[in-house]
């Protein structure tokens, strides 16, 4: 782990994204720093087989990018440095439209400039209602918000059975 935090030039957090100080995150403290670990132990893992073993370099796409999906919050401001050139991010910010409104600073917190990022949402699911109008406010805050800070959107349209 150290070669590769050396390497991408991470030596440590900042002082507003240490894991463990978002409380009031569901399921609390202790959940951030649990996906601050999986997510550097598997970022680790895609630097040992993409810079070490360059298994890309013998395939027929050798060229490929990569896309990598909800990475802890707390890692964000990291990532132009520590994903391959041309990777992307998909991210869930929280489970609802109106739960990531009120997150919304988590969106200024990547270099959108630098990494390509997509929020994934949902327009109808079972924490929406059984009416999708009623989340409409919250999906028009976030698209202006997506719009600002230069994210794309991805929306998953989930129908009740």
């Amino acid at each position: 782990m150290c070669r590769w935090a050396c390497r991408n030039g991470v030596s440590g957090y900042g002082k507003t994204n240490i894991p463990g100080r978002r409380t009031t995150y569901r399921g609390g403290a202790e959940r951030t720093v649990q996906e601050a670990k999986r997510d550097i132990v598997a970022l680790s893992f895609h630097d040992y087989l993409l810079t070490e073993l360059d298994v890309r370099k013998d395939s027929r796409r050798s060229d490929m990018k990569f896309i990598f999906g909800n990475i802890a919050e707390e890692l964000l401001p990291l990532l132009s440095r520590i994903l391959p050139p041309g990777s992307e991010t998909m991210n869930f910010v929280d489970y609802t439209a109106s739960r990531v409104v009120q997150r919304r600073e988590v969106l200024k917190n990547i270099p959108s400039d630098d990494v390509p990022c997509t929020l994934i949402y949902t327009f109808h699911d079972d924490n929406v209602g059984v009416l999708p109008q009623l989340a409409i406010g919250s999906l028009h805050e976030l698209t202006k918000d997506l719009r600002l800070h230069g994210w794309s959107a991805i929306m998953i349209l989930v129908l009740p059975i």
